[in-house]
């Protein structure tokens, strides 16, 4: 995308990232933390291209997260009925939303699974869209995540980070 800075003046050239992570969570709320905690630790190293981002979970923004990217990666705690500490991957370009985000039961009436509806309404996902996810079980006030979720999470974090390298590696 092109922006002029001003009459008369050069044309500076922006590049979008190729890549949004977005952790979503309320940290608030236990488990819920997860996604925010991910992106929190992934910041610690660099990532060309790449930006990380966290949210509440509301649709628009996560909407707006991905938009222009050619690739997009969610990571939030999912509730299947599963044992907790369950880790999910799911590519949601090609496979419907198979469980619920936490943040599907928060305040927000529109959140993932109604952004992923409307983003294929209007024909705007990436080319591709991740889905990490780590069953939780407690989404009640408190900052601590429960033991299975705090242990699955350095698994699904390295997980994440192989798949981060192996889509750098391919888009550059």
């Amino acid at each position: 995308m092109n922006r002029k800075s001003g009459p008369g003046r050069a044309t500076e050239q922006f590049q979008q990232p190729a890549l949004s992570v977005i952790g979503i969570g309320n940290e608030d709320r236990s488990d819920d933390g997860l996604g925010l905690l991910i992106v929190r630790d992934l910041r610690q190293h660099s990532w060309p291209h790449t930006q990380i981002l966290e949210s509440s979970g509301e649709g628009t923004a996560l909407l707006e997260a991905w938009e222009g990217t050619s690739s997009a990666i969610v990571i939030d705690a999912v509730v299947t009925g599963a044992p907790p500490g369950t880790l999910y991957s799911w590519n949601l370009c090609t496979h419907p939303l198979p469980c619920r985000s936490a943040s599907s039961y928060s305040s927000h009436t529109f959140g993932l699974p109604e952004a992923l509806e409307l983003a294929q309404i209007l024909q705007c996902l990436p080319e591709m869209l991740l889905l990490y996810g780590i069953e939780g079980a407690c989404f009640e006030p408190g900052h601590r995540l429960t033991p299975a979720v705090a242990h699955a999470m350095p698994i699904l974090l390295q997980s994440l980070e192989r798949k981060l390298h192996e889509l750098l590696r391919d888009t550059l």
